[in-house]
Order: structure tokens, then sequence, then C-alpha cells
């Protein structure tokens, strides 16, 4: 069996139709097609384009405009990194300008955009250890309907929460989500995210 016939599945018959500009059928005429775009998402993180965004020296500027320029040639689909320990360092100074650039920059490029994840155990935010458990929950809700609605239009898919399977079991340092799960239980967390 040859590479063809492994994608016969993906292939089909169709008869087209070409007019010219007024509608009149176009006969006997050579046609070169090429596809433009497809339903399919094809795509991976879109890190490089936050990192262009946010960069403020002209070398990593250059840097990451040279991998973002070979990027969107490749994918029409990308995720943007919304990990609250580096999206807000600090409590309430969240990275909003380099995000929204971002997924502005990939509408614009008709790449469609996600965030992820609204809540997640690993690059969870320090300050959030100051809290006690139902502040902290309630910090977090209000994180997720800020930026959801801050992005609205702009970014509308979302990983809400990561990697829940190896809650509340995560052992390599206390964090607040991790608190969270041990708490309400893997079930119990997603359903209040």
């Amino acid at each position: 069996m040859g590479n063809f016939d492994k994608v016969m599945h993906r292939r089909g018959n169709k008869i087209v139709k070409v007019v010219d500009g007024t509608g009149a059928v176009m006969a006997n005429k050579v046609l070169r097609l090429r596809q433009i775009k497809h339903a399919f998402l094809f795509g991976c993180g879109a890190f490089d384009i936050n990192e262009y965004y946010a960069a403020t020296d002209e070398d990593k500027k250059a840097f990451y405009g040279e991998r973002v320029k070979l990027w969107k040639d490749v994918f029409n689909y990308g995720t943007l990194p919304f990990y609250l320990g580096p999206y807000e360092p600090e409590e309430g100074k969240p990275k909003w300008e380099s995000r929204m650039a971002a997924a502005k920059f990939m509408k614009e490029n008709d790449i469609e955009v996600k965030g992820h994840p609204l809540c997640w155990h690993t690059a969870c935010a320090n300050w959030l250890m100051n809290y006690d458990n139902a502040t902290i929950l309630s910090k977090q809700l209000k994180r997720i309907e800020r930026d959801v609605t801050q992005f609205k239009g702009v970014i509308d898919m979302w990983d809400v929460i990561n990697e829940v399977v190896i809650m509340p079991i995560y052992d390599k340092y206390d964090n607040a989500i991790t608190r969270l799960c041990k708490e309400h239980g893997r079930i119990g967390l997603c359903k209040k995210v």
C-alpha cells in the first residue's frame, strides 16, 4: 500500500462549476487551485507570539519576530499561556497587554486562539498561598470570570482546568490549587471552576 492509499478516506469526488466575474461558465481553461484554509485545527503552543509582544529589547523582538513569521505559515491554531504565576506574578497586575496583543495578532491572521489554562496547580501564583482555601477559591473564580470576560470575542476557547488527574496527590511543592483539590476533590474542583 502506498502513502496515497493510506489517505483514501480523506478523498472524495465533487463536481465544481467554475464561473467568471459575470457568472458565465468558464470552459476549457487550465486552473490552478490552492487550499488556503480548512476546518481542521492544526496548531501548538503560540508562546513565541506572546513573547514577541512581551519583548522589551530589540534583539528579543527580532528573534521572536522571525519565529512568529515561520510559525504562522504553518499553523492555523495556537494556544496562548495563561498560567497564573507568570501571567499575574503580582496580585492584581496581570500581563494583559502582551496576551491581548498576541491574541489580536492571531485573530487578524485567521489563527484560531485558545487560552490555557485558567486553573492549574503548577505555575500557580505564589501570592495565593497567603489566603485560606475559601478565599483562594473565590479569587480563582473571579480570575476565570475576569479573563474570559476581558478576552471575549478575541479568545473564545479556553482550557479551564489542567491536569486534574494528578491532583490532589501532587507533592512537588505546596500550592493553592492542590489545596483546593484536596478539600473539594478532583470532580468537585472541576465543577466549581
